[in-house]
């Protein structure tokens, strides 16, 4: 699932929730992805109207770092 709008913050954190998941070998990945407002409002316009691509530049750019680092192998 991915959500990139409206300058909606998304803390990191440590969930125990998850942790059944990572015992079956699911990777969880949390992206900072431009256009929330987790970096300051700079990195929030960079993601938004004529900017909106970066969006999905970001999204793409996370998906291909997790699969290039084999943690899925």
């Amino acid at each position: 699932m991915a959500m990139a709008l409206m300058d909606i913050h998304t803390e990191s954190y440590f969930r125990s929730s998850i942790i059944p998941l990572l015992e079956r070998n699911f990777i969880h990945v949390l992206v900072n992805i431009r256009g929330g407002g987790e970096m300051g409002k700079h990195w929030y316009e960079q993601g938004r109207m004529f900017n909106k691509l970066n969006t999905f530049y970001d999204f793409n750019d996370a998906v291909k770092s997790v699969l290039n680092s084999r943690l899925w192998k």
